[in-house]
Parts: structure tokens; C-alpha cells; sequence
């Protein structure tokens, strides 16, 4: 049972929380969102619950990654298809959806309308 995944110093959904916990990513997470950060922090979890190669990324790398999307007001739950937090080695990534490519531009200004053909 030394797996990774379940140590609080390195990686996986204990980590994850740990993190979560502290004052200063919780702060972080609140001024950004207000009164959605609960929300907010259960959705980085779900996440990662629903991801396992997510697991074994460092908890501070899926943080960033979903405070960028949140800064960009985009939802990280995947099915939704707006961002995404990806794995890569031992760190996750920011990625864009092509949904939220959408939503950015039509919030924008500069697009009234857009069409989309397969």
C-alpha cells in the first residue's frame, strides 16, 4: 500500500485535498470565484476522481490548471467540453475545449453570430 496516490506530501486525491485545504489556495480560489468556491474546489476533485492519470500529477499543477480555467469562467467538469485539465508525465495542463473556444468568442463582442458546419 505505498502507492502515490494515497501519500498527502505527493500525489493523488489526498494530496489533492490537502492542498485544497490550505489557506492560501482556498483565498486564492475565493477571490477569484466568491461564493462558487466550494463548488469550485468539489469540481477540481470530481475531476480527478473520474481521471486516474490525474492521480499521479502534482496537486499544485491541477490546481493552476483549474484556476485558469477560472479565470477564464469556463467549467472543468469534462463532459461539458468547454476545458479540460490534462495529464502529461507528472503534471496536468490547462486545454481549452473547443466549446470554450466558442463561448470566449462570443463573449468577445466581435461575433454575433456563429455557424459551424461538419
Amino acid at each position: 500500500m505505498g502507492n502515490s496516490r494515497t501519500g498527502i506530501n505527493g500525489t493523488g486525491i489526498p494530496a489533492l485535498k490537502s492542498l485544497l485545504a490550505t489557506e492560501a489556495i482556498r483565498k486564492q480560489i475565493k477571490s477569484l470565484l466568491g461564493d462558487k468556491a466550494g463548488h469550485f474546489m468539489m469540481a477540481i476533485v470530481g475531476v480527478v476522481e473520474g481521471t486516474p492519470q490525474l492521480q499521479d500529477c502534482k496537486p499544485q499543477s491541477i490546481i493552476n490548471s483549474a484556476i485558469t480555467s477560472a479565470t477564464l469562467d469556463l467549467p472543468i467538469e469534462k463532459n461539458l467540453g468547454y476545458a479540460y485539465i490534462v495529464p502529461y508525465k507528472d503534471k496536468a495542463q490547462f486545454q481549452m475545449g473547443y466549446k470554450g473556444y466558442i463561448q470566449l468568442a462570443l463573449r468577445s463582442g466581435h461575433i454575433n453570430i456563429l455557424t459551424l458546419l461538419r
